[in-house]
């Protein structure tokens, strides 16, 4: 085995042996601080303030209360199951009443439907008045349960553990509270280890472009390194075979995440395994780059983002648009930096 062939052989491994660390690491650290949840059994009405202080779409009027001044406590007295109240320039207790996520107010243990806006009306002399109007409708507990509560039967498989164990961690959904009905038993789900919620969100936005990077690396040092055996040469790559390596990645990446995600779902193996497409399209355009032919490298580029957007599409489609967004900006952000050593691979590997 002569020098430059030993040489790139060698960098081969030591790009499956960083793969291989990235993502172990990743999966060790996204196991490691998984969002942990209890349910507690809730009485609608006896723990009615809990039911508000843990439900986003509940208020707790009782608790707010005591942040407001005499006025604005008349004036939400007055809005209870009356007419609705308008209060010219609120204080700023008062002002963060309104919240497109508020469906109902909790006030003495009753459920009120709760209607609150922020309004902005020119006076007409070049100034501004700011007004809130509100209304709190009295409902019945049954109402507010049967809008607020998840039935059993349609909660996820996660939640629905989490209920009959009384413990768990997520299920790939990030949640915060989820009130269930279990045949008119209710549940209430929370997170246990809100505390660590900070760290997590931290860890992943650090991890999750670590576990991209190094699954890439895996499923690219499989087949260069097979390449490199086969042909016997120090220099294997041509743009075809680089492409070919590209293609034969997806599969690749695609068992690397069914090996190393935890816990498996077919849409996180769908997800890490398409990813590693925009990394590895680096490789024919390193090759590219190498002969000058800068078209073929724009090509090769233009496919990175196209695998990309398709990972993005993805990833809206099995589980939510919000978390499409995240992987797409992380992947702006990663793919450049991690395709930088595959690009060295391509370009250093051309014939």
């Amino acid at each position: 085995m002569d020098r430059p062939f030993a040489r790139r052989v060698a960098a081969v491994a030591a790009l499956l042996l960083v793969g291989l660390a990235l993502s172990s690491a990743f999966s060790a650290s996204v196991t490691g601080f998984q969002t942990e949840y209890a349910a507690e059994p809730v009485d609608p009405v006896a723990d009615a303030p809990d039911i508000a202080t843990h439900t986003p779409a509940v208020l707790d009027l009782d608790s707010r209360l005591a942040e407001f001044s005499a006025r604005d406590r008349r004036a939400v007295e007055n809005a209870t199951d009356g007419p609705p109240v308008r209060v010219l320039e609120p204080n700023a207790a008062l002002s963060q009443l309104p919240d497109d996520d508020i469906e109902y107010a909790v006030l003495h243990d009753r459920y009120y439907r709760a209607n609150v806006t922020y309004l902005h009306d020119p006076d007409g002399v070049g100034r501004s008045n700011f007004s809130l109007a509100m209304n709190f409708t009295r409902v019945p507990t049954e109402t507010a349960m049967n809008d607020l509560a998840v039935d059993y039967a349609n909660a996820t498989p996660g939640v629905q553990h989490i209920v009959d164990t009384g413990t768990g961690t997520n299920d790939g959904n990030l949640t915060t509270t989820t009130l269930v009905d279990t045949d008119g038993t209710y549940y209430l789900v929370t997170v246990e280890n809100g505390g660590e919620l900070f760290s997590t969100i931290f860890l992943a936005a650090v991890s999750i472009p670590l576990g991209m990077t190094g699954r890439a690396y895996l499923a690219a040092g499989v087949p260069l390194g097979v390449l490199l055996l086969q042909t016997g040469v120090p220099r294997p790559l041509t743009y075809r075979r680089a492409f070919g390596v590209t293609a034969a990645t997806l599969p690749l990446g695609l068992l690397a995440a069914a090996t190393l995600t935890a816990p498996l779902t077919l849409g996180r193996v769908l997800v890490w395994g398409v990813l590693v497409l925009p990394f590895t399209c680096a490789l024919p355009a390193g090759t590219a780059l190498a002969h000058r032919n800068w078209g073929r490298a724009a090509l090769a580029t233009l496919a990175a983002a196209g695998a990309l957007l398709a990972t993005a599409a993805v990833l809206a489609a099995l589980s939510s648009p919000f978390l499409a967004a995240v992987v797409l900006a992380l992947g702006a952000f990663t793919v450049p930096l991690g395709g930088v050593t595959l690009l060295g691979f391509g370009y250093w590997l051309a014939d």
